[in-house]
């Protein structure tokens, strides 16, 4: 899968023409269906708020799970508390059209919604 960033201002409503024409370039490689996002730009995380996420709210979930007889590393308490604390999920479809639930990713959230995560 072929992924890419591109970072642009928007003055009345269309993009620097610099940025405009790499996509464009971009895209001409491709001759298939393609997603194109477009979100504003904002704070992700902290370092600070990573370090203390994984050090306290994710250990001291995982203890607790462990306790209780769970059989489960980090990452998978992680994606536990991404989907059922969280609510972090999204619906996807697969190739046959069937819907799935999929635990979104915390590396999107900016400083605000982060914490807001982990005080849940």
């Amino acid at each position: 899968m072929t992924k890419a960033t591109f970072y642009s201002q928007v003055i009345d409503g269309k993009l620097v023409a610099s940025v405009e024409e790499a996509i464009r370039q971009f895209v001409s490689r491709f001759n298939c269906p393609v997603k194109i996002q477009i979100s504003d730009v904002k704070r992700i995380r902290s370092l600070s708020q990573n370090s203390y996420y994984w050090a306290v709210v994710v250990t001291m979930v995982h203890e607790h799970l462990v306790n209780l007889g769970n059989d489960v590393n980090l990452e998978e308490t992680h994606n536990y508390l991404k989907y059922h604390v969280g609510n972090l999920c999204k619906i996807i479809l697969d190739k046959e059209g069937n819907a799935r639930e999929v635990p979104e990713s915390t590396t999107d959230l900016n400083t605000l919604e982060f914490e807001n995560y982990t005080q849940m």
